[in-house]
């Protein structure tokens, strides 16, 4: 959790207010939706905060990240399953909305979670899924290039890409 709140408003700020903005636009009331590689929640209350689903799944491979969600949200229409993204256990068409943050790159085949998104949203549902790749070098050099951007006050991360591009 101390990561995700660094990780939030420090580098993924710009990517955050977009996926709000969609998850306001395309979540419709009573909407059933799944949030994907839900870890400690965080995402979910995002949900809870700018729509009002009906239900919300989450799913994720760590038991102990589900143990803090649960902890931290008690709201009757959120429900936390063990389970892994590349082979969803529902049905086919099933669910309004798929979200996923931050997840779909930590696996060994992205792909393979992409495609069962697609297969158990309804035909017009929609999947919104943010996702990073990490800039080449041993995992100490890049660590330290990000800290040091993260620290810094004028952090070089808001200029490496145009304002329409950042949200992506």
């Amino acid at each position: 959790d101390a990561f995700a709140n660094l990780w939030d408003r420090h580098i993924a700020a710009s990517a955050l207010e977009y996926y709000n903005l969609l998850i306001r636009q395309r979540v419709k009331p009573g909407a059933l939706v799944l949030d994907a590689g839900a870890g400690t929640g965080e995402r979910t209350l995002a949900l809870l905060r700018n729509s009002r689903p009906g239900m919300v799944v989450g799913l994720d491979a760590s038991v102990g990240m589900l143990s803090v969600a649960r902890s931290k949200i008690a709201d009757r229409r959120v429900r936390f399953m063990h389970g892994d993204i590349t082979r969803l256990p529902f049905d086919d068409n099933i669910f309004d909305v798929v979200s996923c943050t931050w997840a779909v790159e930590t696996l060994s085949d992205p792909r393979a979670a992409v495609q069962e998104f697609v297969r158990v949203i309804k035909p017009d549902g929609v999947v919104i899924y943010a996702f990073c790749s990490l800039p080449e070098g041993t995992p100490g050099e890049v660590l330290g290039r990000l800290i040091a951007a993260v620290a810094s006050e004028h952090s070089p991360l808001t200029h490496l890409l145009g304002e329409a591009e950042r949200p992506f």
